[in-house]
């Protein structure tokens, strides 16, 4: 809005506004320098008085601990090296007192220079003070304990080796090894502990020192001796105890330790960090008046240059921003457009600029569109080729109705549909595959509820308050935009192709319906073709007379069957039934009558078979049955229901009835009488031969005649 005004003021406006701002940021700026200096004058002087003598006073404190850890460290050194206790101690504890009284100092001074800006400094001070008191006590005890312990004149240690001299010089005059070598174990077990301040050479030392007063001894020395070993073993527990004593200390020490080195870094650090927030805070003053005083410079500045550049800046704005809008543009980003900044020329220049590209971005949606548009066609027309392939190689109506689903819904015609197909006898249709939303439609209906059906046309319906909506088609608050196209071929309806439109746009619809008529007839095409391959496999394996299978079925499927039996490890009856004195029926009654005949047998056969039995004609009037999982027993016995049965049958032509006909029977088992097809048929025929010798109408297993 500011710089919106400033495109109004005139030129002499904005150049007396320059100069002015110029001439009194200049004369604020020497004012807050002034003061600036003088501020930090003060503050600096402060910082020496007293800020700066707590951080010193802090580090000498460190210092001095430092110094007097390091003499504590060169007093237990210094005893671990062959150097006296007591002179150790002479020699390092003067100097180790002078360091406590320097930190004690050190703390003294902190106390007395500070006021209330060093609360968090002197806070830190009582603490340091205990644990340092502490330290004092425990380290002293430390010392003292050191030298009891371990001077050779008057400490225990030189004691007890006092007492194992004598000891050993009384022992020696006994002349009792068993005596010298238990003081050789107390010595052992003494500088085991004196070395390792372990507990188990405590107990062995008493140990043995009660076992070398149990010894049997009978000499002069005796009670010299032990009570010398007495005092040894007294010595020695008095070690011990001054030994934990000394290990107490050395904790407590530890301990002070522990708590007084990070107080004293404490209060380095906040001698430190009160030195530098006091620093930092005088520099946030400094800063801040001197920042002022920048800033109301380059404001003044910075508001003169703009006033003297705002005028050619006009121009050069506008033209940056018209050819970044073209690079743009011509970059394909058409939805680029131009927010007027300007009055005058530039501004008319940039609205028709922004008109431009409107209808550019018109233009290019258009060709997107069609674009897509051909696209989505394309993808449709490759599936189209796709399912026609596969439905040429598809082997049943399943296949082709699993190919068809997957295709259909990848072409994405209409809001929705279903493809129907025809019964056998073309007065009924089932749906076998839907895509989309296709619920407007039922699963199946009758031919005569199609329009498009009875007329054998495309029929297509676009007006919901139309009477000639489809039976098919659920009717509902509004029926939908849809088109039935018939898949019609040389040999009649094959079925329908349904597809819902629902409110589809005029475009979109015109282009799913011409697409669609193109499917039907590609559809039409596959089925029909599937349909005759199926009428030649018919052919091919089925009898036309008794539409049993024929011979070469049962060539085909025999070493099948016997391949299942011996991997299921059951038994397997073939039978070779013949029809008695069939050539006499057909010389007296004709021909047709003998094929009335067959055919009736042919039933006879299919009512007596079981779901997984097969019955085929062998050629004349001789017919197979191979029964899987069926031995010698089940054999006889479906052959006797099937001899019963033929004596039962009742032959007609024309009404009039032809006399009665009996067959025989021949069985083969498998294994029994072979384990491949050709041997299992020479068996069955054998019995069947021998069941015609033996008076026709009967069953023969062919195991009864074996030799």
């Amino acid at each position: 809005m500011r710089f919106n005004r400033l495109r109004r003021v005139t030129l002499e406006g904005l150049l007396g506004l320059g100069f002015g701002s110029l001439i009194a940021g200049g004369v604020l700026a020497a004012i807050l320098a002034i003061s600036a200096w003088r501020l930090a004058d003060t503050g600096f002087d402060e910082y020496e008085r007293q800020d700066a003598p707590i951080a010193v006073h802090a580090s000498k404190g460190v210092d001095a601990w430092l110094k007097l850890r390091n003499r504590e460290q060169r007093f237990v050194l210094s005893v671990g090296n062959d150097v006296r206790p007591a002179e150790a101690k002479a020699q390092y504890i003067p100097l180790w007192k002078s360091g406590v009284d320097d930190l004690q100092a050190s703390l003294l001074q902190i106390r007395r220079l500070a006021d209330k800006t060093d609360e968090r400094v002197v806070a830190v001070i009582p603490g340091i003070e205990s644990a340092l008191s502490r330290y004092v006590t425990s380290f002293t005890s430390i010392a003292d304990l050191v030298v009891r312990l371990g001077d050779a004149e008057t400490g225990l240690d030189g004691e007890m080796r006092a007492k194992a001299r004598a000891a050993e010089a009384l022992i020696s005059e006994m002349k009792f090894p068993a005596m010298t070598q238990s003081l050789q174990r107390l010595n052992r077990s003494r500088e085991d502990f004196a070395a390792t301040r372990k507990e188990q050479y405590v107990k062995e030392f008493l140990d043995e020192s009660t076992r070398a007063e149990s010894f049997d001894i009978r000499a002069p020395q005796t009670q010299d001796v032990r009570a010398t070993l007495r005092d040894y073993a007294e010595l020695f527990r008095n070690y011990v105890k001054v030994s934990g004593d000394l290990e107490t200390k050395k904790r407590e020490s530890a301990q002070a330790v522990a708590l007084l080195e990070p107080r004293l870094e404490q209060l380095e650090h906040e001698a430190l960090e009160n030195t530098h927030e006091m620093l930092l805070a005088l520099e946030r003053r400094i800063v801040a008046v001197t920042l002022c005083s920048a800033l109301i410079a380059v404001l003044a500045v910075v508001l003169g240059s703009v006033v003297a550049w705002f005028a050619s800046d006009r121009i050069r704005l506008a033209t940056r921003r018209i050819i970044g809008f073209a690079t743009h543009v011509a970059a394909g980003r058409l939805d680029t457009r131009l927010d007027r900044v300007d009055v005058g020329e530039l501004g008319a220049l940039e609205s028709a600029l922004n008109t431009m590209a409107d209808r550019l971005q018109e233009n290019d949606e258009v060709m997107n569109k069609q674009a897509h548009g051909l696209e989505a066609s394309n993808r449709r027309i490759a599936l189209l080729s796709e399912m026609t392939t596969l439905l040429q190689t598809a082997v049943d109506a399943g296949e082709a109705a699993a190919i068809s689903a997957r295709h259909l819904s990848r072409m994405q015609l209409g809001r929705g549909g279903v493809l129907y197909i025809c019964n056998e006898s073309h007065d009924h249709l089932d749906a076998i595959a839907r895509w989309g939303d296709a619920t407007s439609s039922t699963d199946s209906f009758f031919a005569a509820d199609c329009w498009g059906l009875r007329r054998g046309q495309p029929y297509e319906s676009s007006e919901a308050a139309s009477p000639l909506v489809c039976a098919h088609v659920v009717s509902g608050t509004a029926v939908p935009s849809y088109l039935c196209l018939p898949l019609v071929t040389s040999t009649g309806i094959l079925g329908l192709v349904y597809v819902d439109f629902g409110n589809a746009d005029s475009i979109g619809h015109a282009e799913d319906t011409h697409f669609a008529h193109r499917l039907s007839e590609q559809l039409g095409l596959a089925f029909a073709n599937l349909k005759l391959r199926e009428t030649l496999r018919q052919q091919t394996l089925c009898d036309p007379l008794t539409t049993l299978f024929n011979r070469r079925f049962l060539e085909e499927s025999m070493p099948r069957e016997c391949a299942r039996a011996s991997r299921e490890k059951l038994p397997l009856a073939l039978l070779m039934i013949d029809a008695d004195h069939f050539k006499a029926f057909n010389d007296n009654h004709g021909h047709e009558a003998g094929d009335a005949a067959l055919r009736q047998l042919a039933l006879v056969l299919r009512e007596n078979c079981r779901a997984n039995d097969l019955a085929c004609r062998f050629g004349g009037e001789e017919f197979t049955v191979i029964l899987p999982a069926t031995g010698r027993e089940g054999a006889q016995a479906w052959a006797g229901r099937l001899l019963d049965k033929v004596r039962e049958m009742t032959v007609s032509l024309r009404g009039k009835p032809l006399p009665r006909i009996t067959v025989s029977i021949g069985v083969a088992i498998y294994p029994n009488e072979g384990v491949d097809a050709s041997t299992l048929l020479q068996a069955a025929d054998r019995a069947l031969y021998e069941a015609k010798e033996a008076g026709r109408d009967r069953v023969v297993v062919a195991s009864q005649f074996k030799n």
